[in-house]
């Protein structure tokens, strides 16, 4: 009988540990007992079955450091516990697991290794040094972005549609596999190549802030937004992406862009290249144009009447056309026409409007007029002019064209010579000796007109 006693008693014991896990965190055990998950005072612990049933958990802005007892939670499906202050977790256990969140905590890494039903994973805004992702072939939406990866292998992850990788340290990205992906963003990294040419149903591309020398969209046929500002671009072709309504290109080498078959253009900044010339003639509905900090001697808005803001300053211009009928539309927040010196007539639909409310984002050398000259940046009167040698180890001619004054600049957009002539001779020389070897623009200035070549100096 007394065997018989202990024996039940010995299983009660068993029976009582058996059903109950750990929860040190105390915040973490609050947040269970707010959801009625745990109830009564927090006791660092919670009832086992009561934790196995749970299929959705959110943790979110809790202060939860420990989620030790997580692995009770063996149904879970949903898993949010982003803005805590997690230092690493063990979700071996939770291997039903398919929507994870675990953003904006102290993560230095992260095993997903076990939980192989994962569609989406959230885990931005961490110190994740590492992530195994190879065995999560069912990704749909990867997010690893602010973290310190240096390199992330996704070529097993053939479903992904959205990838984050943002804010890194990653020198190489291969996503030739990934040809599902609709949304790419890679920007801030130490990227110097990336071949999406396999990404055929890409709609959105955010590269911007790495250090790509070359980059062909040729096959991205379905390409919407396409952002590789501040990069080593000296060459972007744009002309087989009829879709898109977003483009920057801001902060790169590029000479020429051709947007004439980019005609749902909405925004479009190109500003800090070295752009001579830009057509927006087709793209007529653009809202917002930065063309700012290039070398163009000429722009042209006539044909865009829904521009609300545009930025063209220290630009080289000579010729601002702005009158397209809707001039009323353009805000003060970001356009700007200064530093442009050689810029004195502004061609507007209303010249007291324009006097009364763009006083401030023109040169004081400029005026608002109805009936500027109408001369294009290629003008005619440049048509004949010839420029030798070209490459030069000084002496430059300008022959067959009358020019009151000749402009250099270097590749950077700083003026470093400028020379004046009498406009009744057709022949006239500079001279580049001094200037290091490498790469200039002479703007040729004829009044309102003005032409630029591309010159190099031996």
């Amino acid at each position: 009988m007394k065997t018989k006693l202990l024996l039940l008693l010995l299983l009660a014991n068993f029976s009582i540990y058996a059903q109950y896990t750990a929860i040190p965190d105390i915040n973490f055990e609050n947040k269970l007992i707010s959801l009625g998950i745990d109830s009564g005072t927090p006791d660092g612990q919670i009832l086992t079955a009561n934790a196995a049933t749970v299929t959705s958990l959110n943790l979110v802005s809790n202060s939860i450091s420990d989620l030790t007892g997580i692995e009770a939670f063996v149904m879970l499906n949903n898993l949010t516990c982003r803005k805590n202050q997690i230092t690493s977790i063990n979700l071996s256990q939770n291997t039903k697991l398919v929507y994870l969140t675990l953003s904006e905590n102290k993560l230095g890494s992260l095993d997903l290794t076990a939980n192989v039903l994962l569609e989406n994973v959230d885990c931005r805004k961490n110190q994740i040094t590492t992530i195994n992702v190879a065995h999560n072939t069912k990704l749909t939406n990867l997010n690893v972005g602010n973290n310190n990866l240096t390199s992330l292998d996704i070529t097993s992850n053939v479903l992904l549609e959205g990838f984050d990788c943002q804010r890194n340290l990653l020198t190489n990205l291969n996503v030739s596999n990934n040809t599902k992906l609709i949304y790419l963003t890679a920007t801030n990294n130490q990227l110097s190549v990336l071949n999406v040419s396999a990404n055929t149903v890409l709609e959105e591309l955010v590269i911007s802030t790495n250090n790509i020398t070359n980059l062909n969209v040729d096959n991205n046929l379905a390409l919407k937004y396409l952002n590789c500002g501040d990069n080593q671009l000296s060459a972007l072709n744009v002309s087989e992406n009829t879709s898109l309504t977003n483009l920057f290109c801001f902060s790169n080498k590029i000479t020429s862009l051709n947007v004439s078959k980019n005609t749902l253009l909405d925004f479009f900044m190109c500003n800090d290249n070295l752009l001579t010339s830009i057509d927006v003639s087709k793209n007529s509905k653009l809202s917002l144009f930065d063309c700012g900090d290039n070398m163009l001697s000429g722009i042209d808005i006539s044909n865009n009447p829904k521009i609300n803001e545009l930025n063209c300053k220290n630009s080289q211009l000579t010729y601002l056309n702005l009158k397209n009928g809707n001039n009323g539309i353009l805000g003060l927040t970001f356009s700007d026409f200064t530093s442009n010196p050689d810029l004195t007539c502004i061609q507007v639909d209303d010249v007291a409007y324009s006097e009364a409310n763009w006083s401030t984002i023109k040169d004081a050398t400029a005026s608002y007029s109805n009936t500027c000259k109408t001369l294009g940046v290629e003008d005619s009167i440049f048509a004949k002019a010839t420029i030798y040698p070209n490459p030069t180890k000084g002496e430059l001619y300008i022959e067959n064209v009358s020019v009151e004054k000749a402009t250099v600049y270097n590749t950077s957009g700083q003026l470093v010579k400028t020379f004046t002539f009498d406009s009744n001779n057709t022949n006239n020389t500079i001279n580049l000796s001094g200037l290091t070897k490498g790469i200039y623009y002479v703007y040729l200035i004829n009044q309102d007109a003005a032409s630029a070549k591309k010159v190099i100096v031996e």
